[in-house]
C-alpha cells in the first residue's frame, strides 16, 4: 500500500502579522490539506513540530488559543487520527514541559 509522508514545521512566533501568525499557520495548513486531499484514498502520515499546546494531545491543561483550535479543527475536518500515545514532552524548558511533535494519519 503506498503511503505518502508529509513533514511539517509550523513556527511558534504567535505575532499577529508576519512568520508564526494565525494567518501564516492556516495558510500552511490548507498547503498541507489540499495535498492530503489529492493523495487520497492513499495513507497519509503528517509529522512535525506543529508548536501547539492542546491538552487533546497531552499538554497540560491551560487556556487553548486559537491557533490550539484551528489545529483541531483542521485534523477533524480531514479525518486525521492522531498518532501520538500518552503525554511524554518532548519540549523540556524553564516554562514548562510540552508536546508539539505531532505525528496524524488518514
Amino acid at each position: 500500500v503506498p503511503i505518502t509522508i508529509v513533514r511539517v514545521y509550523l513556527p511558534h512566533c504567535r505575532n499577529e502579522v508576519g512568520l508564526g501568525s494565525l494567518v501564516c499557520i492556516k495558510g500552511i495548513l490548507d498547503r498541507v490539506g489540499n495535498m492530503v486531499r489529492q493523495c487520497q484514498p492513499r495513507l497519509v502520515v503528517i509529522t512535525g513540530n506543529f508548536n501547539a499546546h492542546s491538552i487533546e494531545w497531552g499538554c497540560r491543561p491551560r487556556q487553548e488559543d486559537s491557533r490550539d483550535r484551528t489545529m483541531v479543527d483542521w485534523a477533524a475536518g480531514l479525518s486525521l487520527l492522531l498518532m501520538n500515545r500518552g503525554s511524554t514532552s518532548i519540549c523540556v524548558r524553564l516554562k514548562g514541559e510540552f508536546v508539539i511533535d505531532l505525528t496524524w494519519a488518514s
